[in-house]
């Protein structure tokens, strides 16, 4: 089959998604696809050397998670407007924002762009904050030399793109998050900024 293209056609439509299929693939037998609009996802850092994260309950799990911030983007918008603007009505903070990429998570069936970001806060605001589907977000603050901690056993971060970002972050500012102090993080981010990473 090597690079064929195939024809996808609606079979359901939400506000959110779409699921598509095509016949065209494997001798008649349905495949399917998932398609919604890209969206981004923030590793962001406040000057306590805490992480933003946001706590929320996840109808499609039937329980609360603890997960950074992130959510799709709207119309025209930016990847940069869009993390902004997600940002800002889940946490009520601002932040300078460096662009990690795009990536895609679940390629076997999904085609939407996940656009990632990593920041250092400037302000909060006082906002009324975003309600998700079934109640408010809650900020969670959770120190960074602490976040490992959170990720062995039955952690309640189970969020995969946010070790990714912790990580792609590690690389590109050449900087380990793990081990680093806040002030080598700060100094990584103010070095990428100057080169315009």
């Amino acid at each position: 089959m090597g690079n064929q293209l195939s024809r996808f056609v609606d079979k359901f439509v939400t506000p959110y998604f779409s699921i598509q299929e095509s016949e065209e693939l494997y001798e008649g037998k349905s495949y399917f696809r998932m398609v919604s609009s890209p969206s981004v996802i923030l590793c962001v850092l406040d000057t306590d050397d805490c992480f933003i994260c946001v706590r929320q309950f996840r109808p499609n799990l039937g329980y609360i998670t603890l997960e950074f911030p992130a959510g799709g983007m709207e119309g025209s918008e930016s990847p940069l407007e869009a993390a902004n603007r997600e940002l800002l009505e889940e946490t009520g903070f601002r932040a300078d924002l460096l662009s990690l990429g795009s990536f895609r998570l679940q390629m076997n069936r999904t085609v939407n762009k996940e656009y990632l970001f990593f920041g250092l806060v400037t302000e909060q605001k006082s906002v009324q904050l975003k309600p998700e589907i079934t109640g408010d977000c809650q900020v969670v603050k959770v120190p960074r030399k602490a976040f490992l901690g959170k990720m062995r056993g039955n952690a309640p971060f189970e969020q995969l793109a946010g070790f990714g970002i912790i990580q792609l972050a590690s690389l590109l500012l050449e900087t380990n998050f793990v081990s680093a102090s806040y002030r080598e993080i700060v100094e990584s981010v103010k070095k990428a900024q100057k080169n315009n990473l």
